[in-house]
């Protein structure tokens, strides 16, 4: 496995810029790492999981270039044999089986009008912990901490286990996923401070959609073209275990459209659906989010977004919830 970290920024930083208030369980995923025959130490890789939010990480893959040598002289078919030739043995020196591959980090922060609420962090890393040729094994957390203007509610998601297959369109896979929100904002008498559930599902994402691949096939030059690029995602999972909550099935739906580039900025619209299904029926939690994408670098881009959300209330208080926000967010590759 080849790793190519083009910056270097120091651990204490980095630990300050992605700290979880829950690291328990970003551990645990990690934990299952500890015997993998890539060499590396249980040690090492924390480091490289939290350090990555502040650094470029790029994989590099060969792949055999078959040349054509006919008609050329004898001097332009030897430089094509020896090119074939290395790029041949650099194929046979990548191996089918990988460890941490495409690790991916994001942070975004957000003023907040509605609601109870005021400002909104979010923290996200996802990677494959395992890839054998299409096949991979992915995990996943994301933090949200809500203010009012102090901490008012940390909510965590976590993706326990995805085993999935890569298309050359996107992916699909099967998940089992854990989501948990603390409030420490006062309930009605009887509530409990937290809610939690997990999740088994199926879901499919083109590649577009998919955290640091937002901007894969398009181009970052001085022109400007019209893209409507078309991406989307679905799922829908089988709700277990859950806690002050009676839901039965989630479905999950996200579509985006890259309308515009201008140099190395991509305006684009998303829209998504959150529902749940539970013996009150059915629940729709809709959002829409415009933003503009730009690509300081090949590994590193900077959003900056308005979005619209509707929440229906986790705790059934019979009233949902409108959020406007406004902010800038941070991708690493």
């Amino acid at each position: 496995m080849a790793l190519n970290v083009s910056s270097s920024i120091s651990s204490e930083l980095v630990s300050k810029a992605l700290r979880v208030d829950h690291p328990v369980y970003l551990t645990k995923s990690l934990m299952s790492l500890r015997e993998n025959p890539s060499g590396f130490s249980l040690q090492y890789l924390i480091k490289l999981l939290v350090g990555i939010g502040l650094a470029s990480l790029s994989l590099g893959f060969g792949c055999p270039a078959y040349a054509d040598t006919s008609h050329k002289s004898a001097s332009e078919t030897g430089a094509l044999s020896e090119s074939y030739t290395s790029r041949q043995n650099e194929s046979k020196r990548d191996p089918i089986v990988k460890f941490l591959t495409d690790v991916n980090v994001a942070i975004e922060a957000a003023g907040v009008s509605g609601g109870d609420y005021n400002a909104r962090i979010t923290r996200k890393v996802q990677f494959d912990a395992l890839r054998i040729k299409r096949w991979f094994l992915h995990f996943g957390f994301q933090e949200e901490s809500l203010f009012d203007p102090s901490p008012s509610q940390l909510d965590h998601e976590l993706e326990y286990l995805g085993i999935g297959y890569e298309t050359a369109r996107g992916r699909i896979r099967f998940f089992w996923d854990h989501t948990c929100h603390n409030p420490s904002r006062k309930l009605p008498e009887g509530e409990r401070n937290d809610i939690h559930w997990n999740e088994l599902g199926i879901g499919y994402e083109t590649t577009g959609m998919m955290l640091g691949h937002k901007n894969d096939g398009i181009e970052s030059d001085s022109g400007s073209e019209w893209l409507n690029s078309i991406n989307g995602k679905a799922s829908l999972s089988k709700i277990f275990q859950s806690t002050e909550n009676d839901y039965e099935w989630m479905f999950k739906l996200g579509i985006r459209d890259d309308v515009f580039r201008i140099g190395n900025q991509v305006f684009y619209i998303q829209l998504s659906l959150n529902s749940t299904y539970d013996d009150r029926g059915i629940k729709l939690n809709p959002s829409v989010e415009i933003g503009d994408r730009i690509r300081l670098s090949e590994d590193i881009s900077l959003i900056a977004f308005i979005s619209y959300e509707h929440s229906y209330d986790w705790y059934s208080l019979g009233e949902g919830e409108n959020f406007l926000s406004a902010g800038l967010g941070l991708k690493w590759v």
